[in-house]
């Protein structure tokens, strides 16, 4: 979910004072960059696992941002740094983790392409979502964030198989 949204919500809702808005995505960035390094060098050690054990927690922000107060506001935008942190360097690092290096660009263009779409796509659901109904909203973040584990989970089993077969 893009901070605009967040900050908005933020914002309006007034559970949060305007002058603490910057502070929050401040703080939501240092958590990311702390989450980077740890979860980067758990990744090293254990590989997707570090992943799945970053997606889950950060899949929380969404009730403790939008249906909390100031305090969870807070632990919800730290959760959401950890999640940023993890689409923004552990899914690079795991795609080329699985390909080759002569098919990495293209796997990167096209892995790209759909993080766009999907970003496109989830931004416009969750923005139509946050003026009809919050908690759907709340639902429908949490329901996308989790629904990416079995697919990395499948990945995961077929590249087993695939090293195994080599």
């Amino acid at each position: 979910m893009s901070f605009e949204l967040i900050s908005y919500h933020l914002a309006t809702s007034k559970t949060v004072a305007g002058p603490w808005i910057p502070f929050f995505l401040a703080l939501s960035t240092v958590g990311g960059i702390i989450a980077s390094l740890v979860f980067g060098k758990l990744y090293d050690r254990v590989g997707l696992p570090a992943v799945l054990l970053a997606i889950v927690p950060s899949a929380a922000f969404a009730p403790l941002v939008f249906l909390g107060s100031f305090s969870t506001i807070l632990v919800g935008m730290l959760l959401w740094g950890i999640g940023y942190a993890v689409q923004d360097t552990l899914f690079k690092a795991l795609v080329a983790s699985v390909l080759p290096e002569g098919k990495r660009n293209l796997a990167f263009g096209l892995f790209y392409a759909g993080y766009g779409a999907g970003w496109l796509v989830g931004s416009i659901a969750t923005g139509l979502l946050y003026e009809r109904s919050r908690l759907a909203l709340v639902f429908f973040s949490m329901a996308a964030q989790l629904m990416s584990v079995p697919v990395f989970l499948v990945a995961a089993r077929a590249n087993r198989k695939g090293s195994r077969a080599s």
